[in-house]
């Protein structure tokens, strides 16, 4: 039987996040690996003491508890039960589990189990879970905020045993030691059921090798680095996870007094670096960086290296390795940026900067997409806190910098780290533009030309949306950040946080009455839009109630040089926040008619040139 994959998302709230593959080719998970600190520069890795369960001894039930079922019994291996003919919550459960496995790493995130339900079962699977040590996320027992659901789709109808592999990575609250695990085979009553195994760990065979360069040395080498920089002696530690390897020294440990380094910490930030890895590279597709730059496969994955040996900050480089086949993205940091719990940002931006030079577009080597690059690694950041809501509820990397310059092109020197929005309205695509969507964002990416601009990639890779139309219905929606409701939430509530008798200076547009002729209203050229960027101009209407109509004649001003053009729109806000839009229009007259809770209306002009 071939495998079936699929992935769920949303089939139970909160939000889950877990693929499902029955019967998967190849072995059985293999017990995944964890790391155990003793004492600064003391840890140990190893697999935990329990990482599934057998049933190979008759009526041994190993611990497990049941409940809503009858006739359970252990025999042959396998442990069977019918759901009682008044339960549809048939469940069997191990708490408090003993040196559970290490789910921080990247080596324990799936669980296998092998189960047989009847012929024609119309009902679904359930795993919960609990977790310690999990940092911000401790939560032990049992809930709905740790549960994913299999879905009828995915369950074979032949009455036979099948092995169901769920992929865990995404599950926000799936870190620290696993300490509970409750499988309900079955949501129906009087549904017999039989389980041979339930495994904890990884797939076998998908392994990452540490890569060891001049720049990221082996694990007890004593080495001078930063010569011409800093030229100190370091004695070099490292300790790795599945995919990332980190490499600091005795000099890091006590080098910042307010910001003190340990082993322990290094755990941790390997742990946070895993769920960044997560979110970049399984749920949004970016090509990961474990081979050398330029290259999509090869005989060896390499793990990705961060150091906290060099001085001058936060950043990401290219680190010619030679020996192990090429360049190869690499990060630096320092501890005051590791913050473990809640995890730092820091490393989801500079982990996105090494993500991006092993894209295999055309944004590498192109210096007019430079700043993109700092504007696309902050949308980085917002990716991950978003998908991360149990440790950033409500947090957002929105800058009031942006609002208050957002008339100057974007990636201007005033907001260049700060204009990431576009990128969250491409990959969301609100207004159902066709061609956006689905990752819009990577693929920008990974399938960019060399020499290619942001608005040109934009363009040709959606033909049948028009550039102009996308920038005027981005512009617009920037009014009230109209997207998603937990990300319009979080900017509104950050909004909310800033100056704002500093931020109405300008935030929005003024306009002066042209001398020539008073009839109409002319915004200074400093405050004009530039390329591709957008101005808001807030309208008063008159009087209450509904019936008022906002009427405006639009008209700019032409120069034939720049194929001047532009996208306007009237955006109107009602008392409870919520916005509706005209159509957009380049030149002439636009209206609307406001109901009587619709007191707020905007103007939203966007510059929109003929040529990129």
């Amino acid at each position: 039987m071939k495998p079936i994959i699929a992935t769920l998302l949303g089939l139970c709230l909160p939000l889950v996040a877990a693929e499902v593959t029955v019967d998967p080719s190849g072995a059985t998970l293999v017990p995944g690996l964890g790391i155990t600190i003793t004492g600064d520069n003391v840890w140990t890795t190893a697999p935990a003491s329990w990482t599934g369960v057998e049933w190979n001894t008759d009526t041994d039930f190993e611990g497990w508890s049941a409940a809503g079922v009858t006739g359970q019994s252990v025999s042959g291996g396998i442990l069977s039960a019918t759901s009682r003919s008044n339960s549809t919550d048939p469940r069997f459960s191990l708490t408090n589990i003993s040196d559970g496995p290490d789910l921080d790493l990247g080596w324990n995130d799936f669980i296998e189990f092998r189960l047989q339900l009847p012929a024609n079962y119309t009902g679904e699977i359930e795993i919960y879970y609990g977790v310690t040590n999990a940092g911000v996320a401790n939560q032990t027992g049992f809930g709905n905020s740790r549960r994913v659901v299999i879905p009828n789709s995915v369950i074979p109808q032949d009455g036979a045993f099948h092995v169901y592999r769920v992929d865990m990575g995404l599950e926000t609250p799936w870190r620290g030691k696993l300490n509970d695990l409750r499988i309900d085979p079955a949501t129906q009553s009087s549904i017999p059921f039989a389980l041979d195994y339930i495994r904890v760990g990884d797939v076998p065979g998908n392994d990452y090798t540490a890569r060891i360069s001049e720049n990221c040395p082996a694990h007890g080498t004593v080495k001078v680095l930063g010569e011409g920089v800093d030229a100190r002696t370091h004695n070099i530690r490292s300790m790795e996870s599945k995919r990332f390897r980190i490499i600091y020294s005795d000099l890091t440990l006590d080098e910042d007094p307010w910001n003190s380094w340990s082993d322990a910490q290094a755990r941790g930030t390997l742990r946070n670096l895993e769920e960044v890895w997560q979110v970049y590279v399984k749920k949004h597709g970016y090509q990961e960086p474990c081979y050398p730059i330029g290259s999509t496969s090869g005989p060896t994955k390499f793990k990705s290296n961060m150091t906290m040996i060099f001085l001058g900050g936060t950043w990401a480089g290219g680190d010619w390795d030679p020996a192990n086949g090429g360049s190869f993205g690499w990060q630096n940091t320092y501890p005051a940026a590791t913050r473990v719990d809640p995890p730092s940002w820091v490393n989801a931006h500079e982990f996105m900067h090494v993500c991006q030079m092993h894209q295999d577009g055309g944004y590498r080597d192109n210096a007019p997409m430079g700043k993109w690059w700092e504007a696309h690694a902050n949308y980085g950041q917002e990716i991950y806190v978003s998908h991360y809501t149990n440790l950033f509820a409500g947090e957002t990397g929105l800058a009031d910098s942006f609002l208050f310059t957002n008339f100057l092109f974007h990636t201007h020197g005033r907001h260049y780290y700060d204009c990431w929005p576009i990128f969250l309205y491409l990959d969301e695509n609100p207004d159902g533009m066709p061609g956006l969507g689905g990752d819009l964002t990577r693929r920008l990416w990974r399938e960019s030309q060399q020499g290619e601009y942001l608005y040109s990639s934009i363009e040709r890779l959606t033909p049948a949306a028009s550039l102009k139309d996308v920038i005027g219905n981005y512009a617009r929606r920037s009014v009230t950040w109209d997207y998603s409701p937990a990300r319009k939430a979080a900017m509104q509530a950050k909004y909310n946080t800033f100056d704002h008798e500093f931020l109405s200076r300008y935030q929005f547009a003024p306009a002066v009455k042209r001398a020539d002729d008073p009839s109409w209203w002319q915004v200074p050229s400093y405050f004009a839009p530039q390329a591709f960027a957008y101005t808001i101009h807030p309208l008063t209407p008159v009087g209450t109630g509904a019936g008022r109509e906002v009427s405006v004649n639009f008209r700019g001003i032409q120069d034939p040089d720049r194929q001047s053009d532009w996208r306007a729109s009237l955006v109107v806000v009602n008392d409870s926040g919520v916005a509706r839009y005209s159509p957009l229009w380049s030149d002439g007259s636009q209206s609307v008619t406001l109901a009587a809770d619709e007191n707020k209306v905007y103007l939203s002009v966007a510059a929109t040139p003929g040529e990129v």
